[in-house]
């Protein structure tokens, strides 16, 4: 494997079109039972909050640790809401291009809170979530915006070297329309761009993409067996969505590729120890994509992939992975 080709990540131009939140993590320590009601008093401070983008906006400040230049795609509620502002604020100290991120004002950006107790005598988990969600479907003057924004980009720097596609819609309210995903298909082809999918339930839609990365539940799922060996069920997928590649990943078993040209290779877990599996998969798709479009063939980027998830799962909370990390691993 050609390591100098890592520095190339730093010339890469990525279009992470998707689903975007606000992720919130507050650690503390159990500190008995609150006087108020019957539940766990968790202390922490100010500094124990960790805040950043989450589904999308994590591929997205995943492919900016690893030193592209990134361009989000999304959709932003209210008007300028905090979870829109903090989101905004975030990705502006990254560097990370945001003229992409339209404002719906019926809409909310969602925000996931997840409070974290531990301390030296009891393990960190997470012993509660509160989610605010969206409801509001997207508009086709939005999808309009968002459309135009993509080709006023490549028109003014002339072309992306991958586009993401992070769809993480689970209750109809998501932007990836088939209208939009079929331009995005269309954009990759006709300009020669890869195209990287990621998808919790609609991965039927994503025919024509340069690789799709669902997990084993999903793929099991897209395709409706049971019984049908990994070999088979990943060929059925890159045959019928008209494929060049699917990268499985399989949680602790690590990750499996098979490409249309007849490379397939099992990619153990790599990590030494697992603090939090969270975003993992989102770090995947991040180094998976830089790698393919700086010159590594598919096994060499799934390779890498499978270094960058065994970083991020050494880390608590969603983290990701910065090109220093990736290069001390490979070592």
């Amino acid at each position: 494997m050609n390591l100098n080709l890592l520095d190339r990540f730093k010339e890469r131009k990525i279009l992470v079109v998707g689903d975007y939140c606000i992720d919130k993590f507050y650690f503390g320590e159990p500190r008995g039972i609150s006087p108020e009601a019957p539940i766990l008093r968790n202390v922490g401070s100010r500094n124990d909050i960790k805040i950043n983008p989450g589904m999308a906006g994590n591929i997205a400040a995943g492919v900016n640790a690893l030193g592209a230049k990134c361009y989000v795609v999304g959709v932003i509620g209210g008007d300028g809401d905090s979870a829109s502002r903090e989101m905004i604020n975030i990705f502006n100290k990254m560097g990370v291009n945001t003229g992409g991120m339209i404002l719906q004002k019926d809409r909310t950006t969602p925000e996931f809170i997840r409070i974290v107790s531990g301390g030296i005598k009891y393990p960190s988990q997470q012993i509660i979530r509160h989610d605010v969600e969206n409801t509001a479907p997207i508009t086709k003057s939005t999808i309009k915006k968002l459309e135009s924004f993509i080709y006023n980009q490549i028109n003014e720097i002339g072309g992306f070297d991958a586009i993401i596609v992070g769809d993480y819609n689970e209750f109809g309210e998501g932007i990836i329309t088939n209208y939009l995903l079929n331009k995005l298909i269309e954009i990759s082809s006709d300009k020669r761009i890869f195209s990287i999918g990621d998808s919790r339930k609609n991965f039927k839609s994503f025919h024509d993409f340069t690789c799709i990365k669902p997990n084993l539940n999903e793929a099991r799922q897209l395709e409706k067996t049971k019984g049908m060996s990994l070999d088979n069920l990943a060929l059925k997928i890159t045959k019928d969505l008209k494929l060049k590649a699917v990268l499985i990943t399989k949680d602790k078993e690590g990750m499996y590729l098979l490409t249309n040209s007849g490379i397939k290779k099992d990619f153990p877990a790599y990590a030494k120890e697992v603090v939090d599996v969270t975003g993992a998969g989102d770090s995947v798709t991040s180094a998976f994509t830089l790698a393919l479009t700086s010159g590594f063939g598919y096994e060499q980027s799934a390779q890498l992939a499978s270094y960058a998830a065994a970083i991020s799962v050494s880390k608590p909370g969603v983290s990701v992975v910065s090109l220093e990390e990736l290069k001390k691993f490979t070592l």
